[in-house]
């Protein structure tokens, strides 16, 4: 019995391993790309404290220019600290920290009340 060479035989194989090839190559991207993407996201959030916040002093009543103290520890620093002081729904912006503190542990002090933020009237506040 003679053999005959088949040269779409041939072909039709390699075509059949290129395509998987190509699957494999596939699915080896569509795992590989989100870990490369999502791992450097997920080792910063696990990284990042929760800083503490803590008012050596407390605050019962504020009044038309009450002395406030916040004691913030973080230890990757302070990126942004802001006070608001919310009556009826309304939130009202009492102070903000105007730069970036790379310190674990920082204290601020500021007036609070009716001189500062005028919007506020008497009643129950947060």
């Amino acid at each position: 019995m003679a053999r005959v060479f088949c040269p779409l035989l041939k072909c039709r194989w390699a075509l059949i391993s290129v395509q998987k090839l190509q699957w494999d190559v596939r699915k080896t991207i569509l795992v590989v790309i989100p870990i490369v993407v999502f791992l450097p996201i997920a080792v910063v959030f696990m990284r990042s404290a929760i800083p503490l916040v803590d008012m050596p002093v407390p605050t019962p009543s504020l009044g038309q220019a009450t002395p406030v103290t916040v004691h913030v520890q973080d230890p990757h620093g302070v990126r942004r600290v802001a006070a608001f002081v919310e009556q009826n729904g309304v939130q009202f912006p009492v102070w903000e920290l105007t730069q970036p503190s790379r310190a674990a542990d920082s204290t601020w002090s500021f007036v609070a009340g009716v001189k500062t933020t005028p919007q506020l009237k008497d009643g129950k506040a947060k």
